[in-house]
């Protein structure tokens, strides 16, 4: 009898469980468009799933109190990892089937949207969080809207301007309002129409012994950008062959416009790309983290370095000016949300805004798993490096395995604060995402080649 009156008492306590976020990880739906431009079908495939397994960052997201809506289900060990550090109230949503839209899924998944339906009514003024605002999200929105529930979104621009997200977000629209504003620097650019365009504008460089850029109009972690270094273009005509040649490759150049501006060489010191991430509602706009971006040479996003350490005085100074001028601008054209702004700082130290990423981004669970685990001053307690595509070998591993080979350094090494948690793990292919934490870079760094060499790899490019 007290077995029965103690599973009752379980029950009605899960039942009564209160959350304050709904988690959705819409991340591969906000890439659609550009998805959607491969035509080789296991090429597609490869990009979806690798989209897909990096939405169990979002797990890190907003602290604990919440469900996150996954394409996929989460791998158990991780769910585990993340509970056995805080992580006490979350749960794992997944839908039945999945495509590209991770949106249309959960409509049309009708248990699991009756399952939605049900936690907003219970938890009413409930925080919808996703990666991006999208054609599909708002379509999800107002379908839960006209079930009378009561919630709110974090990531819906006023008026419900869709079309401003694909605006901002992209290169060209990006560039449009960096012209708008005078007090901020920026390298000379060109918008082209056409791929005849983009090879003009280049060659205009090319006469002016200048490196340079070429961005389509909207792209992803690298995707989309061409960068041409002055020393590899013998002739005009060596140049046009090489563009013609790349152009033919990937269905992301054939559509326009393009922006091709001149390539900002970085400087030789520590800090070679920092990004802040800014969020804007109706009282306005304020900078929520910075951090400094680790890329590969041609211009790929790898993960970020944040905390004590990882940027000078005077650059945050710059960042913070810079951030609040785009962001107030942002916010009276009627973008809500968060946005990112990426920076490169020039050899004769001119820090240059370079692109905005209207959605959150690859520091998002990096920076709330840090908030999370070393409070409000974080910045002054830890140093964070994270990675988003680790290689770990040939053969895919089940996570369990992945966390078991590194259990020497896995979070909290012997009960301190620091080692490294594993944030998503690739199911189809021989990747992991992680986030090191340690009390300064040197042990960050000391951490990160230990878990290299376990496995075998090369080290991350980071000073």
């Amino acid at each position: 009898m007290v077995q029965a009156k103690s599973s009752l008492f379980f029950i009605i306590k899960k039942m009564n469980k209160k959350f304050k976020n709904i988690v959705i990880a819409n991340d591969t739906e906000a890439f659609e468009s550009i998805i959607n431009t491969i035509n080789d079908r296991s090429k597609k495939a490869v990009k979806i799933n690798k989209e897909h397994f990096l939405s169990s960052r979002f797990l890190f997201w907003e602290g604990d109190n919440k469900i996150v809506i996954t394409p996929f289900p989460v791998e158990q060990p991780i769910l585990s990892q993340a509970k056995s550090i805080g992580y006490k109230n979350i749960e794992n949503w997944y839908p039945s089937k999945i495509g590209i839209s991770l949106s249309d899924a959960i409509i049309k998944d009708s248990v699991l949207f009756d399952k939605l339906k049900k936690i907003i009514k219970n938890n009413p003024g409930i925080i919808l969080s996703s990666y991006c605002y999208t054609k599909k999200l708002a379509n999800l929105i107002n379908v839960l809207k006209k079930e009378n529930l009561k919630f709110h979104v974090d990531q819906l621009p006023k008026d419900k301007l869709e079309w401003l997200v694909g605006y901002l977000g992209s290169k060209v629209g990006f560039r449009l309002e960096m012209n708008k504003l005078k007090e901020i620097p920026k390298p000379k650019s060109f918008i082209s129409e056409s791929k005849a365009g983009i090879v003009k504008s280049a060659i205009w460089f090319y006469k002016q012994n200048k490196s340079c850029v070429v961005k389509a109009y909207s792209g992803e972690g690298g995707w989309g950008v061409l960068i041409i270094h002055k020393n590899v273009i013998f002739s005009e005509t060596d140049l046009r062959k090489k563009l013609r040649k790349i152009f033919s490759k990937d269905a992301i150049w054939d559509t326009g416009p393009y922006v091709v501006e001149e390539f900002i060489y970085s400087s030789d010191g520590d800090e070679n790309s920092p990004s802040l991430e800014v969020f804007i509602d109706d009282k306005g706009s304020e900078i929520t983290y910075m951090c400094d971006q680790i890329v590969d040479p041609s211009g790929a996003f790898l993960g970020i370095l944040m905390g004590k350490e990882c940027l000078r005085a005077d650059t945050i100074e710059k960042m913070s000016k810079i951030g609040n001028i785009i962001g107030n601008q942002y916010s009276r054209l009627g973008y809500r949300g968060f946005f990112d702004i990426d920076f490169i700082i020039s050899k004769d130290g001119i820090l240059y805004p370079i692109e905005t990423n209207v959605r959150r981004t690859g520091g998002t669970h990096v920076f709330d798993l840090t908030k999370k685990l070393f409070g409000k001053d974080w910045a002054n307690k830890t140093v964070a490096l994270s990675k988003d595509l680790f290689c770990y070998g040939d053969k895919v591993l089940l996570a369990k395995e992945v966390l078991n080979k590194m259990s020497e350094i896995i979070f909290p090494i012997k009960g301190k604060k620091k080692g490294v948690v594993v944030v998503a793990v690739n199911s189809h292919e021989p990747y992991f995402s992680f986030v090191i934490f340690a009390p300064n870079k040197l042990d960050v760094l000391d951490i990160n080649k230990k878990l290299t060499s376990i496995w075998n790899d090369g080290t991350l490019d980071v000073q």
